[in-house]
Parts: structure tokens; C-alpha cells; sequence
């Protein structure tokens, strides 16, 4: 039986390396693809070669009616204790939020600053979640380091997306797989590739019991060989693949209440 309602897909690691016209061409060609960029402030802020081409990305989008959530900024570092400890967003940030060409996704990458169940607050960051509300939406990874604040969070607010990542961002297939907010989109990653997303999504949707609301999100076996930024071409065969996974067992469905 297939539970899952795969929203989007989000691929990741792109930077100012990447053509921005390839991007917007491979956009177009994937409706339902979204880019994600890593944002710090060591590496985006005002002025920097990557916030610069965040900038020219955003107006080339805009020319070419690519709006809402086809960008997502994973904010890392010290930005993304800025973010999801204070509820504030850094100054540089905001603005490059402000040039987005529609609404987009924000992911807070707590683990790499040291925050754990023990230091983590949800109120600022609800907070700031609700004043985003209808602009922007949140993402908030779950893992075994902020288990119980993604709870607190999701027992206040349904105004964010989680993503099941328990490699921490490190690129490590999950050994197994969760289903526990049933009422907010569910993302999914850890060590996903063409060559494997078939298996995995069969075990993903395995956990669920009913219709979910899922999107799936790769990085690290989506770069180019050097590893330096996203493979397009990479990235192209993994979303042909999970469609194939779609088409596969698109009947069942279609027969499900």
C-alpha cells in the first residue's frame, strides 16, 4: 500500500560554483524540485561572493515566474543558533529573505552549534515562526540531540516542516525510519542517491499507517565528484527515479480512502 504524498524534492548543496540559468532551467523542467543553499554567516554575509549570487539567483527566478518554495536556505552556524535559540533573524539574512522571489523554506541546522535538548527553548523561535507565518516556513531536523524540542515545538505550533535526518547532516542512510508528526509535512534524509532511493522509499513508506505528507532531501551523493556544489545531473536522476517509484505503485494509491 502507498502511503506516501511526495510534495517535493529537495536537492541540496548548491552554491555560487553552480550556473544560475542551469538551476532555473532544471527548476523549470522539475516542478516539483527545490534547491537548497547552505547560509552562515562565515560564508553568506552582505557582500560575499555566495550572498551576491543568492541575489542574482533570486532575480533571475523572479524574470522567469519561478515563485514560492523553490529555495530553501539551510542557515548553519552561528546564524542558525541566532535563529532557533533567540528567534531572531541576523540582519544579513533578513535580507536576503527579503529578495526571495516568492515564499521558501528556511532549515535551522542547530546540531553543528552545539545546542542540545538541555539548551534549546522553543518560545523564541515559535515566536518568530508565527511572525513568518503565510511568508516563510520553517524547517526543524529531528534527531536524537534535540528529540524533546522538536516536540515541545510541534505540541505549540504546526507552522513548520520537520526532516528526519538522524546522520546530523552528515550524509548517513538511516537505519530505520519515522512517522511521529503526523499533522506537518515529514522530510526524509540521510545518505539517499538515484542507486538507492527506490529501497528507501519502500521502507519509508513501510512506517507509515495512512497518508503522509512527505518530501525527500539529499546532498552529500548529489555533488559533483569534486564535491564542491550540486551535481544537476545527479539530481536529475534521483527525482526521475523516485517518480519512477511513484508511477511503480501509483494504483495503490489512487485506491486508498
Amino acid at each position: 500500500m502507498n502511503y506516501l504524498d511526495i510534495i517535493k524534492v529537495s536537492c541540496c548543496g548548491a552554491n555560487e560554483l553552480l550556473n544560475k540559468q542551469e538551476i532555473v532551467s532544471f527548476l523549470k523542467a522539475n516542478p516539483r524540485a527545490e534547491i537548497g543553499i547552505g547560509v552562515s554567516k562565515e560564508k553568506s554575509s552582505k557582500g560575499s561572493p555566495r550572498f551576491n549570487w543568492i541575489l542574482e539567483l533570486f532575480e533571475i527566478m523572479k524574470n522567469s515566474s519561478l515563485t514560492d518554495e523553490r529555495i530553501a536556505l539551510h542557515v548553519n552556524a552561528g546564524w542558525s543558533a541566532e535563529v532557533g535559540v533567540k528567534g531572531n533573524l541576523p540582519n544579513d539574512l533578513a535580507e536576503l529573505i527579503s529578495y526571495a522571489p516568492g515564499k521558501m523554506r528556511i532549515q535551522i541546522n542547530l546540531v553543528g552549534s552545539g545546542y542540545g535538548n538541555n539548551a534549546l527553548n522553543p518560545n523564541n523561535l515559535i515566536e518568530l515562526i508565527e511572525k513568518q507565518s503565510g511568508k516563510n516556513r520553517f524547517i526543524v531536523p529531528y534527531n536524537l540531540v534535540n528529540s524533546k524540542f522538536v516536540k515541545d515545538l510541534y505540541s505549540q505550533t504546526k507552522n513548520f516542516d520537520v526532516l528526519y535526518d538522524s546522520s546530523f547532516g552528515y550524509g548517513v542512510m538511516a537505519k530505520d525510519y519515522q512517522s511521529i508528526f503526523k499533522n506537518i509535512p515529514q522530510g526524509y534524509a540521510g545518505g539517499l542517491s538515484a542507486d538507492n532511493i527506490f529501497g528507501e522509499l519502500q521502507k519509508i513508506n513501510s512506517v507509515q499507517n495512512s497518508k503522509s505528507t512527505v518530501w525527500i532531501d539529499a546532498e552529500g551523493r548529489l555533488r559533483k565528484n569534486d564535491c564542491n556544489t550540486l551535481d544537476l545531473n545527479k539530481a536529475q536522476q534521483f527525482i526521475k527515479n523516485i517518480l519512477y517509484w511513484e508511477k511503480t505503485n501509483a494504483a495503490e494509491f489512487e485506491r486508498m480512502p
